[in-house]
């Protein structure tokens, strides 16, 4: 079981690099962080909306911004939210995720992508944890299905691109 402090620091760490997110990214970010580079945090995803989704990250997202340590708010635009540091800095959280290498790496690896690029990239990558030893085309196919709004070159390339992450095997 991973502890508490241990999931905030992530969180806060995340959002340190990340600077002004929002809860989509955050939440794939996680995910991927968990899903693609093995860091055990405990949480369970689901495929949702906007691709796989956790409600304990949403909880302890939640828990941090109730405590002032992070600050959510609405988009103005109506486009979903704001997540950034707050104002209070407890250093025994932001100190229990430092020894972790691969948050860094999974905020580089992204870096370029959209919300609706890692929703995209998220759902390719929790269909083909479902379907071990599947093809490229059965994976492609399952998740344009799930995501019909985005095109079938798009699934291909974002395939592609997790495949030279080494994110699928």
């Amino acid at each position: 079981m991973t502890s508490q402090p241990r999931r905030f620091g992530t969180i806060m760490r995340l959002i340190e690099l990340l600077g002004d997110t929002g809860k989509i990214r955050l939440q794939k970010l996680v995910y991927f962080l968990q899903e693609g580079w093995g860091v055990s945090l405990g949480y369970d995803f689901v495929m949702y909306h906007f691709g796989p989704y956790s409600a304990q990250v949403d909880a302890d997202l939640s828990v941090l911004a109730a405590a002032g340590v992070v600050k959510i708010s609405v988009d103005p635009g109506g486009y979903g939210y704001h997540v950034v540091a707050g104002e209070l800095r407890p250093g025994s959280l932001a100190e229990a995720a430092m020894d972790c290498e691969e948050i860094p790496k999974v905020v580089e690896a992204f870096r370029g992508y959209d919300a609706a690029a890692l929703e995209l990239a998220a759902t390719i990558h929790f269909v083909h944890s479902l379907m071990p030893g599947a093809q490229r085309r059965a994976v492609v196919e399952q998740a344009r299905a799930l995501k019909p709004k985005f095109p079938v070159s798009s699934v291909e390339a974002r395939y592609d691109q997790l495949v030279s992450l080494g994110l699928l095997l």
